[in-house]
């Protein structure tokens, strides 16, 4: 699969750069709703959590009060979406390229690569406008930890990629994947501490707690989590006396584990059914 995938390099690449630009196809704005859509997206947030509902978080040194909860649910929530949406696209790949399939002798796996790369890509975005609001906004100083985003993205959307080719060609045998995905989706996300910080969970039922390092979204979402906004210091009391940002090893331990393990088994699927495929769709 791998020398499939570099092979068909530019390929991807090209199909990737036409999948952000088909988006919004025919609309005025056309590409530019790339960037329109999270950048709004960020503003209300920061409206309404920010000077609206007046959320707060613990103070973190270096991050404006008003706004920490913004920068602390963004800066997972971002990366969620992310994930999702290409992991959604993903699933419906190759049952939307199925008649590019039955003319050309071509493997699965590059339609699903080329959602993947483009989801990766519209996150790197998002996150840019993100960062921006970061500093100009939310007042915080450029951390060389930022920089983590970048393979974490690449990660996460690699780890989207293996579920992706896997659940698009079970698709292609049991249509009720797709929409049974986004009720998953939509329950996974709940279970993994987006919205809410994991210690609100930890600290009253232990168990949850410990039963959220099984949950394979959480060490990607914390990586991000803490690679931004930081992982508090505590003294003895429990109050903030500096801040650690940068992913914790465990973060790209479990990050690292899980997409190689999805990709494993996407490939392991897709290399199963391959020559059933074409018959059935």
């Amino acid at each position: 699969m791998i020398s499939t995938l570099v092979r068909n390099r530019r390929f991807i690449a090209l199909g990737a750069l036409h999948t952000l630009r088909a988006r919004y196809a025919g609309s005025m704005m056309g590409i530019v709703w790339n960037v329109a859509v999270p950048l709004v997206q960020i503003v209300v947030f920061a409206l309404v959590f920010g000077l609206l509902m007046k959320w707060r978080m613990k103070p973190m040194p270096g991050v404006d009060d008003r706004f920490g909860f913004t920068v602390f649910l963004c800066s997972a929530l971002l990366a969620w979406n992310g994930f999702a949406e290409t992991l959604s696209r993903s699933t419906a790949s190759i049952m939307g390229n199925r008649n590019v399939l039955k003319k050309i002798r071509t493997r699965e796996e590059i339609f699903v690569a080329q959602e993947a790369m483009a989801g990766a890509l519209s996150t790197m975005i998002t996150f840019s406008l993100f960062l921006l609001f970061c500093v100009g906004i939310a007042g915080m100083k450029p951390s060389w930890s930022w920089l983590e985003i970048i393979p974490l993205i690449v990660l996460f959307h690699a780890f989207a990629f293996g579920m992706g080719l896997g659940l698009g060609v079970l698709n292609v045998f049991f249509r009720d994947v797709a929409p049974l995905l986004g009720v998953t989706l939509m329950t996974w996300m709940w279970l993994t501490p987006v919205i809410y910080d994991i210690s609100m969970i930890a600290h009253e039922h232990p168990i949850a707690g410990t039963l959220m390092m099984l949950n394979p979204a959480y060490y990607f979402t914390q990586g991000f989590r803490e690679a931004i906004y930081g992982a508090p210091v505590l003294d003895a009391a429990g109050a903030v006396i500096g801040i650690r940002r940068g992913a914790a090893l465990w973060c790209w331990e479990g990050a690292i584990g899980f997409s190689s393990a999805a990709i494993i088994g996407g490939w392991a699927i897709a290399a199963r059914l391959r020559t059933s495929v074409r018959d059935v769709l």
